[in-house]
């Protein structure tokens, strides 16, 4: 499978949140204190001061020459601090010679463990994603069989990244993270680093529902635990996150407060990646040279220490700056860098993964080579037909690694192309998915002549009866079924996702006010009026609530206050809650009045009030609308 090559680490002054959490401890050997303090020295400083790292390593290998173990030991330590340091080519030769020291000195499978961890590490960093998935499950394995519950979920966390950040393969990374935690609460381990980076992957699968608890628990476990850069990483992350629903105040100020205590800490990389969301901000709030200045300064502190990750976050960022600010040649400049980077990377992967077939090429080549020597002393006659055979031999060779060459080219643009669909398609269903549906929803022009963009919510209601009754089979076919009639209903530019569960989402643009209920009408219709077939014979007739609302919300309101498409969806929700307070197989809907220019959240907590004073429509064709449960209501 094709590796989407990306920059690898997101942390490095963090490191023991992605490649570097603990593992069991080197074997025991006899003591010699003066190159164990190097050594601890080295492990020590890599994170940190991986230069200063590499030259203590470099210092005390010649006085380890004749010690396998803690020559071993000072290799590995010095492949992950050159790969720390921005240094790959010189990390993977170090890599290389740490495995052929480890292959003539077998050591004991604790040592192994730590050696397979630490050289996962330097490869992950370096940019051998398919080698350091090789050593990270030759770890685990170590793990396994040394029953550590601490380095089996490292490792799983490990792997859980490359999938999220590499491939965005978020569910396979759940899966990965779900595996670490059940090990974890089994062993009775307080990990932060798993709940925050759960909650990473969850932020960028578009699950924004999952992240406030998982940032609460890593947060709660890193106080815990005197684990301070985490504290102030998942304290930045809920303030982005606040912001970008809606809902959070004074974010920029905060974030930029939360920067420079992350400088002060010595953690340049969260202090990158804190000025990024903090230029995000800027964007949205259309102050684009303020989003300038932060992500200049955030791709400086990205280059101080080589972090390839923040780089490219804060580069994107910066190129949006630019294009805002009408400084295309710099934009242009900064598109090239970006890449750049990007072709290096994917090229360094083709490179690797060909090197190992040219290898196998050139070892028969030198067996035939012999061969044909041998047959020239013993057969004089022979020698004209053997070079001629040999001739054959190298440019048939040289022609199959060729054809070799260009089919791995298409096969990784096909792997790619097929990458990119899964990470935006809902496996069961085949529709788009909530990541891809809130790309595509941010994407939309502003609308025009009066017209809104509308999100609608669509929940099938008592959908778990039919699992109870029928079987999860036959709900998943329900659930295919629902969604090819709202897809068949819509109009072609419609963005209809399965947005989690029995839930829908349609989103149409440019919708005119007078047409939203008949066409909220239309889906509540199209699901009710026909039963579904089931896979085990029969049909059965389902209902749907639902809930819409339009954005912008507030049209002539300042821009700050006019509502996007996230506050659209929160109104949805609310809308949906008061179709199933009414009685379900109902639709209810939100629709801002022109002129206003009050917060949309006072619509979303009060909306029968924001009627009344003529700021918002309250659309239903259950009147009036339930916006509370009925006392003795089922859910």
């Amino acid at each position: 499978m094709l590796l989407i090559v990306r920059n690898i680490l997101s942390v490095i002054a963090l490191l023991w949140l992605l490649v570097g959490a603990p593992v069991p401890a080197w074997a025991a050997m006899p003591a010699d204190p003066g190159l164990d303090q190097q050594v601890n020295r080295c492990f020590e400083l890599r994170r940190n001061q991986p230069s200063e790292a590499a030259r203590i390593a470099r210092k005390a290998l010649p006085q380890a020459e004749r010690d396998p173990a803690r020559h071993i030991k000072l290799l590995s330590c010095l492949g992950q601090s050159q790969a720390l340091a921005g240094h790959a080519a010189e990390a993977l030769a170090t890599v290389d010679r740490t495995l052929a020291e480890l292959k003539s000195h077998p050591q004991p499978p604790a040592f192994n463990l730590r050696v397979y961890s630490n050289v996962a590490v330097a490869l992950h960093v370096a940019g051998q994603l398919h080698r350091a998935l090789d050593y990270y499950n030759l770890a685990y394995d170590a793990a396994l069989a040394g029953d550590s519950a601490v380095a089996q979920v490292s490792t799983l966390i490990n792997v859980a990244i490359i999938y999220s950040e590499e491939l965005d393969a978020f569910d396979r990374a759940e899966d990965y993270f779900a595996r670490a935690q059940v090990i974890a609460d089994r062993a009775a381990l307080s990990n932060p680093l798993l709940a925050y980076n759960r909650a990473l992957n969850a932020i960028r699968a578009g699950r924004d529902g999952t992240v406030p608890a998982l940032l609460d628990q890593a947060e709660r476990l890193a106080r815990d635990t005197d684990t301070q850069l985490v504290v102030a990483r998942a304290q930045a992350e809920r303030i982005a996150l606040q912001a970008r629903n809606g809902t959070g105040e004074q974010a920029r100020p905060r974030l930029l407060d939360i920067a420079r205590q992350q400088r002060e800490a010595q953690d340049p990389s969260g202090a990158s990646t804190t000025l990024v969301r903090v230029a995000t901000l800027a964007l949205a709030d259309k102050d684009p040279a303020a989003a300038l200045h932060q992500a200049t300064t955030a791709l400086q502190l990205a280059r101080s220490g080589g972090f390839r990750t923040e780089q490219r976050d804060a580069m994107r960022v910066l190129l949006a700056a630019q294009q805002a600010l009408g400084q295309y040649k710099q934009a242009l400049a900064t598109s090239a860098q970006l890449s750049d980077r990007q072709l290096q990377a994917l090229r360094s992967q083709n490179l690797a993964g060909l090197a190992a077939l040219q290898d196998r090429l050139d070892d028969t080549d030198r067996a035939r080579e012999l061969a044909a020597m041998r047959a020239d002393q013993r057969v004089q006659a022979l020698q004209l037909e053997s070079a001629r055979t040999l001739r054959n031999l190298a440019i048939a060779g040289f022609c199959v690694l060729a054809l070799l060459s260009a089919g791995f080219y298409v096969y990784q643009r096909r792997v790619h192309a097929e990458l990119e669909r899964l990470s935006s398609t809902d496996a069961m269903t085949g529709m788009l998915n909530r990541r891809a549906a809130n790309q595509r929803m941010a994407a939309l022009p502003a609308p025009g002549d009066g017209r809104r963009h509308v999100a609608f919510l669509v929940d099938i209601d008592h959908f778990k009866d039919v699992n109870d009754l029928h079987g999860h089979e036959a709900g998943d076919a329900l659930l295919v079924e629902i969604g090819r009639r709202l897809r068949t209903e819509g109009e072609p530019g419609d963005i209809v996702a399965r947005w989690g569960g029995e839930e829908f989402l349609v989103a149409r643009a440019n919708v005119d006010p007078d047409r939203v209920a008949q066409i909220a009408e239309d889906m509540r219709a199209c699901i009710a009026d026909r039963a579904v077939s089931l896979p085990t014979g029969g049909a059965h007739r389902l209902t749907a609530s639902i809930g819409f609302a339009c954005w912008p919300f507030y049209p002539d309101a300042p821009a700050e206050l006019r509502g996007d498409f996230h506050c659209a969806l929160s109104l949805a929700d609310r809308a949906l809650y008061a179709s199933k307070h009414g009685g379900r197989d109902a639709w209810t809907g939100l629709w801002g009045q022109a002129g206003q220019d009050g917060r949309p959240v006072r619509a979303l907590d009060q909306p029968d009030a924001a009627e009344a004073v003529g700021q918002l429509r309250i659309l239903t064709n259950r009147a009036p609308a339930q916006w509370h449960a009925r006392a003795m209501a089922q859910d």
